[in-house]
């Protein structure tokens, strides 16, 4: 075999090779590695595209050999995800029940209490917490009552229990409370030469009294500063008057009776679910 040679190249008439030969060694490499490089670029796209048809090929054969769900197997799968739905379910009731347990605590604490002693007694700090208990209790039966069709009769009559409890509280408790909060307020108020009295039956009143409500201004402000609580008390209605037997003007608020079981959010009462 002849030794290649860039004579016997030329001799052969192919110009594509004496051009190449004619180039400095250092375009020749250069040549050379584009070369290597396209040949590169072909064989990945070659080989994307035959991952490409073997993941289509497998995709039709996949669907060629899946059978149709038979009735019966449609069937057990819908009964399967009934299950799973109960199951979520009545993980919910345990769930709904416990917290009203949890509540539960709370509530013999101010049976005890409000029997001891007349609600009229309780300081500033047990107002926030019985009536914090009378609406976050009320809440979480609420949830009772939304779950009621998956709740066993016991549970059913544990949460009734628990509802009557706290319906007897809350008239036992609220009438006092509203006649203690006005005592607490009028101390308070005293130094800005403002009188704060409760009257009406079940005293559902809560009348302010001072020279300075002679400006409506000074009126709004303070129902705006005190609704929220004269409101969670179940008042019925706020009086503001220049001095004791002038004439008033009054906001009427909106509560529910004491025996009623209701939440308080934004602002107002909302009725548990029948």
């Amino acid at each position: 075999m002849s030794r290649i040679s860039k004579d016997n190249i030329k001799s052969s008439g192919n110009i594509a090779w004496e051009w190449y030969l004619d180039q400095p060694r250092s375009e020749r490499i250069a040549v050379i590695v584009m070369i290597v490089f396209a040949l590169l670029c072909i064989w990945k796209a070659a080989t994307w595209n035959d991952a490409e048809n073997v993941a289509r090929d497998a995709a039709i054969e996949q669907a060629r050999l899946a059978k149709p769900l038979t009735p019966a197997e449609i069937e057990q799968q819908a009964q399967e995800a009934e299950k799973n739905r109960e199951i979520r379910r009545q993980e919910r009731a345990a769930a709904d029940i416990n917290e009203v347990k949890g509540y539960e605590t709370f509530l013999a604490e101010d049976e005890v209490y409000y029997k001891a002693q007349p609600a009229s007694k309780a300081d500033l700090e047990k107002i926030r917490k019985t009536l914090a208990l009378f609406d976050g209790l009320a809440e979480s039966l609420n949830k009772g009552r939304q779950i009621k069709a998956v709740t066993t009769k016991d549970d059913q009559a544990y949460l009734k229990g628990i509802e009557n409890r706290l319906t007897k509280l809350q008239q036992r408790a609220l009438p006092g409370l509203r006649l203690a909060f006005g005592k607490h307020a009028d101390q308070i108020l005293w130094e800005y030469n403002v009188d704060v009295v409760v009257s009406g039956n079940g005293n559902t009143t809560v009348n302010f009294i001072s020279t300075m409500f002679a400006a409506n201004s000074n009126i709004k402000a303070t129902q705006q500063q005190i609704d929220e609580i004269i409101t969670k008390l179940r008042f019925k209605q706020a009086r503001y008057s220049w001095y004791k037997g002038s004439e008033y003007q009054y906001y009427t608020l909106k509560t529910p009776p004491d025996s009623q079981l209701a939440m308080f959010k934004f602002g107002e009462f909302q009725n548990l679910d029948k």
